[in-house]
């Protein structure tokens, strides 16, 4: 049969590399998406300029 601790160990290896993973999403994301979105909205103001000179 199979060991109760050795499967709660492995269990809780698991879940700290995934709050790792989550936790470096978290911090690298959101910058990430705050450039994105500030680059879209530059894109859409500058298309928006060109259309008021014409």
């Amino acid at each position: 049969m199979y060991n109760y601790y050795e499967l709660v160990a492995v269990c809780e290896t698991i879940a700290t590399k995934i709050d790792t993973v989550i936790y470096l999403l978290e911090t690298n994301l959101t910058p990430l998406l705050y450039i994105i979105s500030f680059a879209v909205l530059l894109k859409i103001g500058f298309s928006c300029l060109r259309g008021y000179r014409v």
